[in-house]
């Protein structure tokens, strides 16, 4: 609209396609956050987003630009490639774009449901659930409005130091996926691998633990709602000769992501032990070749771990949700 001065003289039906045609695709999306304790890290210039409700000191914000993804174009520098900034600006863009995206995501509707569903048990949530948006806006001098899904998105986090995160219930307790506006957590939460941890695992030896295996381990138990925890490898793309990637749309086994410029795919090592390289690669050489050190042969070493904290003697024992790997490829 700021270059096409005419464009309010266009038919309604021609301008309302074109506002759908800039909302976000309709496959689940990939959110990133940066996320801290104001207590312990340095909050200055962040804006805000969300807390937890009864750890008012971890709190979420927009991404710190040097922790932004390598763009795929290399002539090209790095962004934030959120799906929320896809069509965030519709909300304030005009009073048109704003009934689009209302409309879009059927605001009205749930918000006459949440007067009667304002709290939601902990469990399994309905399939229809899966269509019911949070919008919230990051804090700053203008608001900058944004729309997720809670129940079916990816939730990239990346922390100042995870070491300062208590992670219990903290899926639960995040303000646009708490029971207390509708919902009933965020079902799965994202962080990036770092090719250290495989060779710190790696030095440490067999039987040993590292900091990073010890707090992953927490996280699998301490999250009440998430269905899955992945390991975002950036190193790791499926290859063009591929066969076609089936994806899965049941909302339970989400297997692909989508971001502004690419998509996150489960890798499914555990599935296929011997043959999975035949459609993945990784694009800087790994330590000891691919079998040990690799993001996949952590993700082997991890499963190991958080199973054997598992103690079915004490009934009061909390069971640990899914853990997975994903790999990145082009959109098309």
């Amino acid at each position: 609209m700021a270059t096409f001065k005419r464009f309010p003289d266009l038919p309604m039906e021609l301008r309302d396609e074109i506002w759908k045609f800039v909302i976000r695709p309709t496959g689940p999306g990939v959110h990133i956050f940066r996320l801290y304790h104001s207590g312990l890290d340095d909050a200055t210039g962040a804006h805000y987003v969300a807390h937890l409700y009864y750890f008012h000191e971890h709190h979420l914000a927009v991404p710190l630009w040097n922790r932004y993804f390598d763009n795929i174009d290399t002539n090209c520098s790095d962004k934030n490639v959120s799906t929320y900034l896809i069509d965030g600006g519709l909300w304030t863009a005009c009073k048109e774009s704003r009934m689009i995206m209302e409309d879009h995501f059927q605001t009205s509707e749930w918000k006459s449901r949440r007067k009667y569903d304002t709290m939601v048990p902990i469990g399994p949530g309905p399939p229809k659930a899966l269509y019911k948006p949070a919008t919230f806006y990051f804090s700053g001098k203008a608001h900058h409005y944004f729309t997720v899904l809670p129940h079916r998105d990816l939730f990239v986090l990346q922390a100042d130091n995870l070491k300062s995160i208590d992670w219990t219930d903290w899926d639960y307790e995040i303000s646009f996926g708490s029971p207390r506006k509708g919902f009933s957590g965020l079902c799965n939460i994202a962080l990036e691998y770092d090719d250290k941890w495989g060779i710190q695992l790696l030095e440490a030896g067999r039987g040993g633990k590292t900091s990073i295996l010890r707090i992953l381990t927490r996280l699998a138990y301490g999250l009440v709602r998430a269905h899955k925890i992945w390991l975002i490898d950036h190193n790791l793309k499926r290859k063009k000769d591929a066969p076609v990637f089936k994806e899965n749309a049941k909302w339970y086994d989400t297997n692909v992501y989508y971001t502004s410029d690419r998509r996150f795919l489960d890798v499914q090592c555990h599935r296929r032990p011997s043959g999975y390289l035949n459609q993945w690669e990784y694009i800087r050489p790994v330590v000891d070749g691919y079998s040990h050190g690799s993001s996949i042969w952590f993700m082997g070493e991890l499963r190991e771990e958080i199973e054997s904290a598992y103690n079915p003697d004490d009934s009061d024992a909390e069971t640990p949700c899914e853990i997975g790997l994903l790999g990145w490829d082009n959109l098309s």
